[in-house]
């Protein structure tokens, strides 16, 4: 069997809804436990677990990614938590904030 050489081979990352044969050679079709970045496929790192340490019961939970910065975003019923990678932070509003009427 003959090599092809395919370029920007994460230029498009996964597309599932559409037929194989319809798309370009450089789009993947499937995958599990990958990402396309920087126009390649790369591995996913594995994951870290970070809510056996959580301070609250976890009612929400919200990912934020701030350009290179990763968060975690906890809702619980009277309190809001953000764990930046290392440690939780309580990002509560306190009383005596300003509110908005209208």
């Amino acid at each position: 069997m003959a090599l092809i050489p395919i370029d920007q081979v994460g230029q498009m990352g996964i597309v599932k809804d559409i037929n194989a044969w319809q798309l370009p050679l450089n789009v993947w079709t499937d995958g599990n436990n990958i990402r396309a970045e920087h126009g390649a496929i790369q591995k996913t790192p594995g994951y870290k677990e970070v809510m056996a340490s959580c301070p609250v019961a976890p009612y929400h939970i919200v990912n934020l990614e701030v350009g290179s910065s990763n968060y975690w975003i906890i809702g619980g019923l009277a309190k809001i938590y953000v764990h930046d990678g290392s440690s939780w932070t309580d990002i509560t509003r306190t009383s005596g904030g300003d509110y908005l009427e209208g």
